[in-house]
């Protein structure tokens, strides 16, 4: 038994013997042990119930913080699938205006000119 255990069971079994008046030495005895048994058992089960409470909180909170992790994964796929179709449009944006503002080859063709040395 813990210490931690056994200051519940003391300070429980100091509670509630004193209501138990008119024993004889084996009688009183009988009830302190099995007091202290059932008291142990009990707090031994509640102790258990907390471990338990535990494992669950921690439980869902790795559950939660998995799905918050996906969600951001998620968010984050679309936020690189959005940049790179701007990134499309934007090149196809560029190779269009390109295309109008090259001007366009005339038929003349064009003469040379020739330098004369003096």
């Amino acid at each position: 038994m813990s210490q931690e255990s056994k200051t519940f069971v003391d300070s429980a079994v100091g509670q509630l013997l004193p209501k138990f008046t008119g024993l004889d030495v084996k009688g009183a005895r009988k009830i302190v042990k099995s007091a202290k048994k059932s008291l142990s058992k009990l707090y031994k089960e509640y102790a258990d119930m907390l471990k338990k409470i535990e494992k669950e909180k921690a439980k869902l909170e790795a559950k939660k913080l998995k799905k918050e992790k996906k969600v951001a994964e998620k968010l984050a796929k679309i936020s690189k699938k959005e940049a790179k179709e701007r990134q499309n449009e934007e090149m196809v944006n560029l190779v269009v205006s390109g295309v109008k503002s090259q001007p366009k080859p005339s038929s003349k063709p064009v003469a040379k000119k020739t330098i004369s040395k003096k």
